[in-house]
Order: structure tokens, then C-alpha cells, then sequence
């Protein structure tokens, strides 16, 4: 939300690179912050990873620019990878019968994951979904979004990450390992494909003579 807001004003008025650095880093901040990464005792480690974190940025500001689609590239190039993953995960059993797996994300971190991807897709937000389990009810293509969809991800990605982090013994690692397994069998894995065939649509569906 930060950069975003830096970022209209700067095509409003035009700031200074040092200004808009200062935002940049301080995002960076916040965004380890809520991922629990800050760590005193690591701090050179902390510096190097938001310099990269916000040399990326701006990389990807800067190729953005030159043809627009470099998000769409690198979403393109990693939800197979990050599917790829996801499938050659061994099945766990939970060991724990009454295991829940907390739940670290917001309704309003989710809402800002979803309302942030949705202003980069706009109207391309958008696609139709035949796998969803209310086609049995439905005798047309049900509507759904890229943004909701990519924000379901990343809140079982982040449950599952600091779920695991926050462990403290083997068998609890072992309970979010499978919790999250079970959660792409039956859910997020679904949504991953769907997203994957909605991005595809969007890339070449304007390229002349698709």
C-alpha cells in the first residue's frame, strides 16, 4: 500500500529517486516484519535481503515499463514450479488427530493480497471455471478471479510457512507438512492449474493471429 500510494503521487508530482528509495526500503521492512524475519542477530543478513528485495523492484519496475508483462512472465514461470513442488511432496499422515493449523493471515492482509492483484489484472481479473465444485449444480461456466484465487495461495503458502517455522518438536513440522499436502490435493493445487490456463488466456490472447 505504501509504495502504491509513493507510486501515484510520483506520477502526480514527480519525487525524487531518494524518496521513492525510502519507500521502497521501508515496505520491505514492514513486509519482513509481518513475516517474522526481522532478526537482530542476523542483521547483515537482513540488510542484504532487503537491498535485494529492493533491487528487484525496481529491475521489475524498470522492465515493466519496456513491454508490461513481466509479471505476468514470472507468475507464468513460477506457479508451475511452485505446483512441481507442491505435487512431489510425499503424503503425510497427520500424527497429531486433533492437529489445526493456525492461521496467521488477516482478513485485511488477505483483502490487501486480493485488491492488489486485482488493480494489476483489471478487467483481465476476470475468467470463467469449469473445475469448481458448484459446476454440478450449474449448466454454464461459473465466474471467478485471478486475484481471489492467487490470495487463497498465498494464505495457505503463509499459514503453512510459519506454521512450520513455529513449530516446536518434529511431529508438529510433520502435521503442517501434511496439513498443507492435503490442502493441494483438495483445494489450492485446483486453483494453482486454474490460474495458471486464466494467465495463459491473457498473454496471447493478444498477440495478432491467436
Amino acid at each position: 500500500t505504501l509504495i502504491a500510494g509513493v507510486s501515484l503521487w510520483d506520477d502526480i508530482h514527480s519525487l525524487p529517486d531518494s524518496v521513492r528509495l525510502v519507500a521502497q526500503f521501508i515496505a520491505m521492512g514492514l513486509m519482513f516484519y509481518n513475516w517474522g524475519i526481522l532478526n537482530i542477530e542476523s542483521w547483515w543478513m537482513v540488510i542484504l535481503g532487503l537491498i535485494l528485495c529492493v533491487g528487484i523492484t525496481n529491475a521489475y519496475n524498470f522492465m515493466d515499463g519496456i513491454n508490461g508483462i513481466t509479471g505476468g512472465y514470472s507468475l507464468a514461470i513460477l506457479l508451475p514450479l511452485l505446483y512441481l513442488k507442491a505435487a512431489l511432496l510425499p503424503k503425510y499422515e497427520i500424527l497429531d488427530g486433533e492437529y489445526l493449523p493456525e492461521d496467521y493471515v488477516s482478513e485485511d492482509n488477505y483483502n490487501i493480497v486480493r485488491a492488489n492483484i486485482n488493480i494489476i489484472m483489471g478487467e483481465k481479473d476476470d475468467y470463467l471455471d469449469v473445475f469448481m465444485e458448484d459446476m454440478k449444480y450449474s449448466e454454464s461456466p461459473i465466474l471467478a478471479t485471478v486475484s481471489e484465487n492467487l490470495a487463497d495461495i498465498y494464505q495457505e503458502l503463509k499459514n503453512f510457512v510459519l506454521n512450520y517455522k513455529n513449530a516446536i518438536n518434529d511431529s508438529q513440522m510433520m502435521d503442517a507438512l501434511a496439513a498443507v499436502k492435503e490442502e493441494f490435493q483438495f483445494s489450492w493445487g485446483q486453483k494453482l492449474v486454474n490460474v495458471q490456463r486464466a494467465l495463459h488466456e491473457v498473454r496471447y490472447s493478444e498477440e495478432e493471429g491467436y
